[in-house]
């Protein structure tokens, strides 16, 4: 399994892994900065690994998981919320309750209304 430098600092710190960015070098002390900066990094955040920690590994699969599971409900959500704003103009209440539903972690405040009214409604 292969992971990327940014995967790993975000596992040991969050905020330092979303801020990483690779490194780009178009000169050779460049890459050595570079190549410097890299190993510094590992030695920080990889340690555990280095030293054959299995802990690491267990927390990088993890966290894949997540975002993965976090990257299915994002699309599902812009796939469904046109739909559910479609069927709430329609005031079709009940398939905008089971759409807005289906996604209810990722409304906006606005959406969220929506869905509320939609399942009052729905009930009528």
């Amino acid at each position: 399994m292969r992971y990327a430098m940014a995967e790993l600092i975000r596992v040991i710190d969050p905020e330092a892994g979303r801020t990483y960015r690779d490194a780009v070098a178009t000169r050779p002390a460049e890459v050595a900065d570079a190549l410097a900066r890299l190993s510094s990094l590992m030695q920080r955040y990889g340690a555990a690994a280095l030293r054959g920690d299995l802990q690491p590994f267990s927390a990088l699969a993890k966290q894949r998981e997540r975002w993965s599971e976090d990257y299915t409900l994002d699309v599902l959500a812009e796939q469904l919320r046109p739909q559910a704003e479609d069927a709430f103009r329609r005031r079709d209440y009940v398939a905008a309750a089971e759409l807005y539903g289906r996604v209810r972690s990722r409304l906006s405040p606005a959406e969220n209304k929506k869905l509320q009214l939609a399942e009052e409604r729905g009930k009528r």
